[in-house]
């Protein structure tokens, strides 16, 4: 019977150690469970803190190269500072320059002449900067000043020959229309020779030249051409100087041709300016009115034929009251003309003797209009003979 019977007391043991061995399992299922989670995530932890770190030694540079690049940076700085110096110093004298330079041309406080710009007289300097930007000027100012000279009702609305004078003591003031029998190319090369703007050129039929003529400036760019001459001539009052800057812009429809002169240039002895003059041409070439200061504007008009405008101003550097004072003085020799020429009972500063010395004056204007278009036809035959002899 003992052996067939389990006792009880070992039936409970058996059970409790079946429950503890379960729970011991369980135990060490739920240990080794934690130990792959703890352990995956110490990996994670590891990797990303690695590659942490190897991003932090990649932008980490040594002190001694970081004191380098500031020494560097500081040496640039300064070298910067120093040519931002040097500059703001330049650039200080230079405004210093320029505005002695526009003080030496302020608008004269005479009367108001022909031209409508109050640059009667412009001057030019010596050193190198001030003298560039003062031709740059001049040469815009020309330029820009020319479609103020100008007007549409100046000019017949008719295509033929006109000439308008007017001359009185502020000075004398031409307006020409003129058509001629050649090409825009043509009458520019024409009026280009005819001013000089290229230096010495010996005028057909003379052997030799009237006059001496240095080009001391010439630039071309584009469409504009500039030359800056000394001309000096020998007149019927003794020797004449002038310096004169010749512009030239070549249109789409027309060709521009501007002259004005420099009433003092500092790289020369002082001088005494007696007049003040400015020219605008212009050749175009359809029906309709442009401008031209010596401006010439050169219009084709069709059937081998262009159209030349020209307005020219030629004012007194002094204020005259009467015409007597202002031809007495500028203009002595047909001054003397005139005197002998008037009725012998014309009293000398009457006020008909000053209607009389105007009118004098007017057809003396007349006159000398026809005398240019001759010799502007004249060098124009040449210049159609030996179109390689001459450029605008």
């Amino acid at each position: 019977m003992a052996d067939a019977t389990t006792p009880r007391s070992t039936t409970v043991v058996s059970a409790a150690r079946l429950r503890r061995l379960a729970h011991d399992r369980e135990a060490k299922r739920a240990a080794r469970s934690a130990y792959i989670a703890e352990s995956t995530q110490l990996q994670t932890t590891v990797k990303a803190l690695t590659h942490q770190l190897y991003r932090i030694r990649g932008t980490l540079v040594p002190w001694k190269e970081v004191a380098a690049e500031l020494r560097h940076m500081s040496d640039v700085a300064v070298l910067t500072n120093r040519q931002l110096q040097h500059q703001v110093l330049y650039y200080r004298q230079l405004a210093v320059r320029l505005d002695t330079w526009i003080q030496r041309m302020q608008p004269p406080t005479i009367a108001a002449g022909l031209a409508f710009d109050a640059w009667r007289d412009v001057y030019l300097a010596s050193d190198k900067e001030t003298r560039a930007m003062g031709l740059s000027w001049i040469t815009k100012q020309l330029f820009h000043a020319s479609e103020a000279h100008t007007a549409p009702s100046l000019f017949p609305h008719a295509i033929e020959d006109s000439v308008k004078v007017e001359w009185g003591r502020r000075g004398r003031q031409f307006i020409f229309q003129k058509v001629i029998a050649g090409s825009m190319q043509d009458a520019a090369k024409t009026l280009w020779s005819l001013n000089r703007a290229e230096g010495n050129h010996i005028v057909p039929g003379k052997q030799i030249p009237d006059g001496l003529v240095h080009v001391l400036h010439a630039t071309e760019e584009n469409s504009q051409r500039v030359s800056y001459a000394r001309e000096e001539f020998m007149e019927a009052f003794g020797p004449s100087v002038e310096h004169v800057l010749h512009l030239r812009v070549i249109k789409k429809d027309r060709i521009l041709i501007m002259a004005r002169t420099i009433a003092q240039d500092a790289a020369f002895a002082p001088r005494v300016v007696r007049q003040s003059c400015r020219e605008w041409y212009g050749f175009n070439g359809r029906k309709t009115t442009l401008l031209s200061m010596r401006r010439n504007e050169i219009r084709d008009i069709g059937n081998g034929q262009s159209l030349v405008r020209s307005v020219v101003f030629a004012e007194p550097a002094a204020a005259y009251e009467t015409m007597t004072e202002y031809v007495l003085d500028l203009f002595p020799l047909e001054y003397e003309r005139a005197l002998a020429m008037r009725k012998d009972d014309m009293v000398v500063g009457s006020l008909e003797w000053e209607n009389y010395l105007h009118r004098f004056m007017l057809t003396l204007g007349v006159a000398c209009s026809r005398h240019y278009f001759a010799f502007f036809d004249k060098i124009l035959g040449d210049v159609q003979d030996r179109p390689h002899l001459y450029s605008f």
